[in-house]
């Protein structure tokens, strides 16, 4: 969900940023585009990207980290020019980037057809991340953390305010238990991106292409399976081809945190007193795909064992 609240800053101060890193092109916000950041177009080559401090800045800071090792490592993502938090021209941070072509996979309406070979280009830049980065710096410790969120924390939630019946929360509760096991198995953590949803998956169309992941503000070391929970989970079995592709492997339990962490998540929204986002909904529109399509086998143990 993106937060509406306009820039308070002017064009002039916007400007004076632009023109201090040599950069030319006139300024043209995107309105209903980031949660953190108010965005900018500069000219048609540059992204410009200004903190809410409202929200908080924090990851530009994770940013400032995470992806300059991506760069190095090969990975398809726009370089970062610019991170300054000095509040010389205003008083929050920024960051400035190359500009990625195309527009982000979440305004794609084409042909379903053509998405599984775009997954699996998907997958394989996640199977870069997760086996090309194996140190990144950070002496002031400005990655993020990732986990799990608690399945069963929001069902109970979503239970106490009526947003779920008995009935279904009792079902879910079961496949949460059934899923329980995955948390047992030996797993190494990763770098991960921690935020790879269709906003943050860039492409173009004719043919449908991946051009770059972008927004590495949550970036951790973390469970590999973190990397698949947003995306919708339909699609993770072609992501795990490209995946493995690159010679990346998922442990025995990797599907059953995935599929906790797709319960939790869902309904995360309840917990914190929000509306549903466009992400949540999400969730709980995919999994209906996923119950329906033909799967591997190494996806049954995880499955609800039936249908409410």
């Amino acid at each position: 969900m993106v937060a509406k609240s306009p820039c308070p800053y002017s064009l002039e101060q916007l400007q004076a940023i632009t023109q201090k890193h040599g950069l030319t092109g006139q300024l043209k916000e995107l309105p209903d585009v980031g949660y953190v950041n108010w965005v900018f177009l500069v000219g048609d080559h540059h992204v410009l990207r200004v903190c809410k401090p409202h929200i908080g800045c924090e990851d530009g800071r994770t940013e400032a980290v995470a992806v300059p090792v991506a760069i190095t490592a090969g990975i398809n993502t726009p370089k970062l020019l610019v991170f300054d938090e000095s509040n010389k021209f205003i008083p929050t941070s920024y960051t400035i980037y190359d500009r990625v072509p195309g527009k982000a996979l979440d305004d794609f309406t084409g042909k379903q057809e053509s998405l599984p070979d775009l997954y699996k280009e998907l997958g394989r830049e996640i199977g870069k991340i997760h086996t090309r980065i194996t140190d990144c710096p950070d002496p002031n410790n400005w990655l993020d953390t990732a986990g799990h969120q608690d399945p069963y924390e929001a069902i109970e939630t979503a239970l106490k305010k009526e947003r779920l019946d008995k009935n279904n929360s009792h079902w879910l509760r079961q496949w949460a238990d059934q899923l329980q096991p995955a948390f047992q198995t030996q797993y190494e953590d990763r770098f991960i991106h921690n935020d790879l949803h269709s906003g943050n998956t860039m492409i173009t169309e004719s043919p449908l292409t991946l051009t770059g992941v972008i927004d590495w503000g949550d970036a951790a070391w973390g469970d590999p399976a973190l990397d698949f929970e947003t995306m919708p989970v339909w699609a993770v079995p072609w992501a795990l081809e490209g995946y493995r592709e690159e010679g990346a492997e998922t442990d025995e339990g990797f599907l059953g945190r995935l599929l906790s962490h797709n319960i939790a998540c869902a309904f995360e929204w309840n917990t914190r007193g929000e509306t549903p986002t466009a992400i949540s909904m999400g969730l709980l529109v995919n999994m209906p795909r996923l119950l329906t399509a033909e799967l591997p086998a190494e996806w049954q143990p995880w499955l609800p064992k039936s249908l409410p």
